[in-house]
């Protein structure tokens, strides 16, 4: 029972300084560079002038600006959610992909790298906003795993002559269940 108490004590506190502490100060940090990441964007604009249209501008823009205002609240549900919206709106996800696809083969190189990084700091948000839930998760994707191995290894055991197998599985004993 002390056990017990001990492990949940620890888990709690993982859950706590995560959400409280390191979240919260990982998150700013996300912040701050999404705010330079908009404002090279800005500069790219003022540098290239009418070479970056104005629609390029706009997505890449206004896309930093709602990554910023949604920060704290990007997380895996929603992005479930939103995979079904885009699974259910054709329309919609083709749209998206023809916008991917204009930021992607822009003639301006930076174009397309600050989408990426745009991206990259998405799922980092992403992954600071489920850290709390790590204690929980991990544990179960590395049983989850074993169960996989588990599931390998009872094949090929099913399949050894019977002198291999009696090296490693003595034969039961009769009498016994």
């Amino acid at each position: 029972m002390a056990t017990f108490f001990l492990v949940l004590t620890a888990i709690a506190t993982f859950h706590f300084l995560m959400e409280s502490i390191i979240a919260p100060s990982v998150r700013l940090s996300v912040r701050f560079q999404l705010f330079a990441l908009r404002d090279r964007v800005r500069a790219l604009r003022m540098k290239c002038g009418d070479a970056l249209d104005s629609e390029t501008y706009h997505f890449l823009e206004s896309s930093i600006s709602r990554t910023i205002k949604h920060l704290s609240n990007i997380n895996l549900t929603g992005m479930v959610e939103a995979h079904r919206f885009l699974e259910n709106n054709p329309e919609r996800r083709v749209e998206i992909e023809w916008i991917i696809r204009k930021l992607e083969d822009s003639s301006i190189d930076e174009v397309c790298t600050i989408m990426k990084e745009h991206s990259k700091l998405f799922g980092n948000a992403m992954a600071i906003n489920a850290s709390g839930w790590w204690i929980y998760i991990v544990p179960v994707l590395f049983v989850l795993a074993f169960v996989n191995k588990c599931r390998a290894i009872v094949q090929m055991l099913s399949f050894l002559r019977e002198e291999e197998m009696d090296k490693f599985l003595p034969p039961a004993r009769l009498g016994t269940i």
